[in-house]
C-alpha cells in the first residue's frame, strides 16, 4: 500500500539539497530510500515545492464501493450462469450501468464467495520442477532494470547463476535501452563487469 511521507520530511529534504549534500547522504539522513530522494530531487527541479506536496488522495484502498443495485445484479447473473467469471460479469455490468459505482472484479469475486457460488483461492497451485543434477546443466538468468547509482545514473544488469550450485558466475551491466528512461552510461568492452557474451559458454570456470 502506498504511504505518503509527511510534509516536514519533504521540506527537510529541500533544505539539505540546497546545502549541496549528495542524494545518498540525504537519503541516509532522512531514512528514506535513494529512489525516493532521486524522485523528489527531480520534482523539485521541475516546479520547486509544488510537486512535493504529499498525495494523500493516492494512499489507502482505492477500490470504489459497489452500489447495492450492482451487487444484486452481479449475484443474479452468477446464479443464472455459474460458469461465468467475476471479470466477465463485471464487463457486462459496466456496459449496462456505465454510471454506477462498479468497484472491481475482485470485489465481485468476494461477493460470489460469500454467497457460496465460488471459493477464493488463497494459495497458488503447486508446480513440479526437475532441478538440475549437475553443474551447468541449467542456468538461471535474472534481470534488474533502471537501478539508480549514487551519482544519479541508471543502469540495468543481468546475472547468470548455476542452478545446481547457486553460484553466480557472470554479470552483465548495460545502460537503459531506447524505450526506457534514464541516463546512459559509457560503453565498456565486455560489459561493466568484464563478462562479454563470448564468455557465457557451458563449462565456464567458477
Amino acid at each position: 500500500m502506498a504511504r505518503a511521507h509527511e510534509l516536514e520530511k519533504r521540506l527537510s529534504f529541500v533544505k539539505l539539497l540546497q546545502t549541496g549534500q549528495s542524494l545518498l547522504k540525504i537519503s541516509q539522513s532522512l531514512q528514506i530510500s535513494y529512489d525516493t530522494a532521486w524522485r523528489w530531487s527531480k520534482q523539485y527541479q521541475k516546479d520547486n515545492l509544488k510537486s512535493l506536496q504529499p498525495g494523500y488522495e493516492t494512499c489507502g484502498n482505492r477500490n470504489k464501493k459497489i452500489s447495492e443495485r450492482i451487487r444484486r445484479s452481479a449475484l443474479w447473473l452468477k446464479r443464472l450462469h455459474r460458469n461465468w467469471g467475476a471479470t466477465y460479469i463485471w464487463v457486462i455490468l459496466h456496459k449496462r450501468y456505465p454510471q454506477e459505482a462498479l468497484g472491481s472484479a475482485r470485489q465481485l469475486g468476494r461477493y460470489f464467495a460469500q454467497a457460496g457460488f465460488s471459493k477464493i483461492s488463497s494459495k497458488k497451485p503447486k508446480a513440479t520442477k526437475d532441478w538440475a543434477r549437475q553443474v551447468h546443466e541449467c542456468w538461471q538468468v535474472d534481470a534488474k532494470e533502471q537501478q539508480h547509482l549514487a551519482d544519479g545514473q541508471q543502469i540495468c544488469w543481468l546475472t547468470f547463476t548455476d542452478e545446481r550450485t547457486s553460484a553466480t558466475f557472470a554479470a552483465e551491466a548495460f545502460p537503459p535501452q531506447p524505450h526506457q528512461s534514464g541516463a546512459a552510461l559509457p560503453a565498456t568492452a565486455g560489459g561493466a563487469s568484464g563478462f562479454g557474451a563470448s564468455g557465457l559458454t557451458p563449462g565456464y570456470a567458477l
